[in-house]
C-alpha cells in the first residue's frame, strides 16, 4: 500500500469551474501517484496550489508533447461506487480536453526524443476515511460517449470540491516538475453533467492551466501562434 500524504493548500479555485477565484486553506489528500516524497511546496499566487521545480528548469528546447493517458487513483469504495465503465468515460473525457488544448499549442506524440516533453496526470479525490488507493487508466473512443448522459456517481465524485490533478512534467524519465491543482466543483450532491461532452468543457481549465505553466517554464508554442 503506498502511503498517503496529507497537505494543507491553499487552493486556486480554477476559472472555468467555479465563480470563485479567491484562495482558500484545504485539505489535499495525495494519492501516491508522484512517489512517496514528491517535494512539493506552496506555490506562488497565480501558479499551482503546491509545486516542485527543478532547478533551473527551462522549457525550451521542448517542441512537442507526449501525453500519457491520465489516471484516477481510487479507493475500492470509490471504484465499486462509480462504477469502471463511468470511471473509462471520465477519463476520456479529461484526455479529449487535454489534448485538444496542448494540441492547440505543440503537436501531440507518442515518440520519445530529447525534443518531446513527457507529460503525465492523474486525478483524486480521497475518501475521508481515507485507505489505500489505486490507479485506473482505461480509455474508450470519445466518440463514443460524448453525448452519453452522465451517471449521478460520476458527477457526485466531480461536484464534491475536492477532486484535484496531480501532473509529472519529465525529460524521458527525469523529472523536471510536479504540481497539484485543484478543480472546483459546485460542493452540491445533486449536480448532474447533462453529457460527457459537458464534462469535457469543464475540465478544459485544466488543459488551458497545463499550457499556461508549460509556458511559465519556457516552453514556446509552436502551433497556433504566440500566446
Amino acid at each position: 500500500m503506498r502511503a498517503r500524504h496529507v497537505i494543507l493548500a491553499a487552493a486556486l479555485a480554477l476559472p472555468a469551474c467555479s465563480a470563485a477565484d479567491t484562495p482558500r486553506g484545504v485539505d489535499i489528500s495525495l494519492s501516491g501517484f508522484l512517489g512517496q516524497d514528491p517535494g512539493l511546496q506552496p506555490g506562488a499566487p497565480g501558479a499551482a496550489s503546491y509545486v516542485h521545480i527543478e532547478p533551473g528548469i527551462d522549457l525550451a528546447r521542448f517542441t512537442a508533447v507526449d501525453l500519457e493517458p491520465p489516471q484516477a487513483w481510487l479507493s475500492e469504495a470509490q471504484r465499486a461506487k462509480i462504477g469502471e465503465d463511468q470511471l473509462a468515460y471520465l477519463l476520456t473525457a479529461l484526455d479529449h480536453s487535454l489534448r485538444e488544448s496542448l494540441g492547440a499549442h505543440w503537436d501531440l506524440t507518442d515518440r520519445s526524443a530529447p525534443d518531446v516533453l513527457r507529460i503525465r496526470l492523474a486525478i483524486c479525490n480521497p475518501p475521508p476515511a481515507g485507505g489505500g488507493l489505486t490507479a485506473f487508466s482505461r480509455l474508450v473512443p470519445y466518440s463514443l460517449i460524448a453525448d452519453q448522459p452522465v451517471k449521478a456517481s460520476a458527477s457526485n465524485f466531480l461536484n464534491l470540491d475536492a477532486v484535484h490533478a496531480e501532473v509529472e512534467l519529465l525529460d524521458g524519465s527525469l523529472r523536471l516538475a510536479a504540481f497539484v491543482d485543484r478543480l472546483q466543483g459546485s460542493g452540491s450532491l445533486g449536480t448532474v453533467f447533462p453529457s460527457w461532452a459537458d464534462v469535457a468543457g469543464k475540465c478544459s481549465a485544466w488543459g488551458e492551466r497545463l499550457v499556461h505553466h508549460l509556458t511559465d517554464y519556457g516552453m514556446v508554442p509552436t502551433r497556433g501562434g504566440p500566446r
